[in-house]
């Protein structure tokens, strides 16, 4: 009798723990619910126990891909609701919708929801008669949403026909720039103000041939050139937007490649090499040069070692690129910063973020000086443009490449600011997270775990970082970087080495297989460069080059 209420008690212990599994993951989950429905469109109201800090909304196109056509980047809340016109909703039959919505914590969630079809819209008002008692009969007012704050107006939100020259709009704007590849498209996101207004649009395009728009500001790519597009209210107020179309196929330093659809594209150049030395000696130089690009924005991610300045310089100048926003060197190691001389030379910076490490003891603080501080100063066509970011001040962590977003982490402290460390500078490594469309993508630089100094530099990181879809592998696949406890908190998804692969390299074989144990999807940059793309839906999609020669 006894040994029965033991059973029953540690089996009711186990079945609230479950429930209690249960209910914490349907309380996170976001969900999206359908306020209001009318001939005029829908309002949405997303919401989530925890804080929203940015959301995206897709919608099934016909082919039955996930479209997005809104994001709103500062949500900071967590509920929010949406206006969604019927240029996005069917009057015929059921639309679906996707959200993706990032919390504060940098975790995601995602749902998905049928929205019904839009009701007819009501008859048109007669005309009133010559009776003081007769009054037009007008249509019901919509329902207003149980929020008493108006919803914002998410995206493309064309309001409805009115009399020309009296529709109530006071301003309206569309994307200011627009970057498209060949055989690609983007939804324009259009802003009314007041958001309620009615309104008929008319869309046009300066060169059918290099862009074409539609009826609800959808840019298709026709030919490589610039095209303007302007949208016009009924009262006469436009917005323009300069689109730029590049082609698919084309040449990057001498190999023919025709580049996947999307605006945002991180290019991993293979500057990954057999290298002599002076004494005559061979090895493989793992090295990081790595190309952002953002709607037609670029940044990059360190630039490479040295003697590899000629083909960094040769792939932007392919790529097209001419200004960067901003250089990231994520620490004072040649092979990081060895080509920015010859990057300045190219094109021009912006900005340059690094750690300062001046005030420390690090034996790269002279490395830092010369080779990074004085050759921006002393750069003749980048004099007096580049401006120096020291990332220990915390208003230079956040930054952004067209439409992503970086953080950046390990980047408050010089960790050799009381004494040099055997394991040298890799600990002061800045690694940065970026996210676009729905994923999250982490750049590890060199960071790493020094028991020499008791800083757990790439633990702290990965656990602030949490789970990531992509990652730039620590320290070219060396040990002891990607310690087992930060891949825990990682859990890459897929991968990319700027090195060769480990049957090449034995040296890089055992963090190799630390990361194994979360993916097997591996690219390597020795064996030529690799270009991600990151498409409107989240599909990370790859290009691999030839080897550089």
């Amino acid at each position: 009798m006894k040994l029965n209420k033991k059973i029953i008690v540690i089996f009711t212990m186990l079945l609230s723990y479950f429930l209690l599994l249960g209910i914490e993951t349907t309380v996170n989950a976001v969900s999206l619910s359908v306020e209001e429905t009318n001939y005029r469109g829908a309002v949405i109201k997303i919401s989530n126990s925890k804080k929203i800090s940015s959301l995206k909304i897709y919608q099934k196109d016909n082919n039955g891909n996930w479209v997005k056509f809104f994001e709103d980047n500062d949500v900071n809340d967590t509920e929010k609701s949406y206006f969604i016109s019927k240029y996005r909703l069917s009057t015929t039959d059921a639309s679906k919708l996707k959200v993706i919505a990032v919390s504060e914590d940098g975790t995601e969630d995602t749902t998905e929801k049928d929205v019904q079809k839009l009701p007819d819209a009501p008859d048109p008002i007669p005309v009133p008669s010559d009776s003081p008692n007769s009054n037009p009969v007008l249509p019901d007012k919509p329902n207003k949403p149980n929020k008493p704050n108006t919803p914002s107006n998410p995206g493309d939100n064309p309001a409805q026909p009115s009399t020309p020259g009296n529709d109530g709009v006071t301003s309206i704007s569309i994307n200011s720039r627009l970057t498209l590849y060949t055989g690609g498209s983007k939804q324009l996101t259009l802003t009314l103000k007041p958001s309620n207004a009615k309104t008929t649009l008319k869309w046009s395009t300066s060169n059918a041939n290099v862009a074409k728009v539609d009826s609800k500001g959808k840019v298709s790519a026709k030919g490589k050139g610039n095209a303007t597009i302007t949208v016009t209210t009924s009262n006469g107020k436009t917005a323009t937007c300069q689109v730029t179309v590049k082609p698919t196929n084309t040449t990057l330093n001498k190999h023919k490649v025709t580049l996947k659809h999307g605006n945002d594209k991180v290019y991993f150049l293979d500057v990954s090499d057999m290298h002599k030395y002076k004494d005559g000696s061979k090895k493989v130089q793992g090295s990081d040069a790595i190309i952002l690009e953002s709607n037609g924005k670029y940044a990059m991610i360190d630039v490479g070692v040295d003697y590899q300045g000629k083909r960094v310089s040769q792939y932007l100048k392919d790529i097209g690129i001419d200004e960067l926003e901003w250089i990231l060197i994520t620490h004072a190691h040649g092979d990081h910063y060895g080509g920015l001389e010859k990057v300045l030379n190219t094109v021009t910076v912006k900005s340059v973020y690094v750690k300062d490490i001046t005030a420390g003891k690090s034996g790269r603080k002279g490395n830092y000086k010369k080779r990074i501080v004085n050759v921006i100063k002393n750069n003749k066509k980048n004099k007096n443009i580049t401006k120096i970011y020291d990332v220990k001040d915390k208003r230079y962590r956040n930054i952004a490449v067209g439409e992503m977003q970086i953080s950046l982490y390990n980047a408050a402290t010089d960790h050799l600011k009381k004494k040099d460390s055997t394991k040298g500078e890799n600990v002061n490594s800045v690694t940065a997270l970026a996210k676009i469309n729905g994923k999250k993508l982490y750049f590890g630089a060199d960071i790493v775990n020094d028991t020499n100094i008791k800083v757990n530099a790439e633990n702290t990181a990965a656990k602030a970082v949490n789970n990531v879809d992509f990652y730039k592998v620590a320290h070219h696949s060396y040990s002891p970087n990607n310690a087992a406890k930060a891949l825990e908190y990682l859990r890459p998804k897929e991968c990319v080495v700027t090195n060769t692969s480990p049957g090449n390299k034995p040296s890089t074989k055992d963090a190799n297989t630390r990361i194994k144990r979360y993916t097997s999807k591996f690219q390597y940059t020795a064996s030529g460069t690799v270009i991600l793309t990151i498409a409107e839906d989240g599909k990370l999609l790859y290009n691999k080059l030839g080897e550089d020669k």
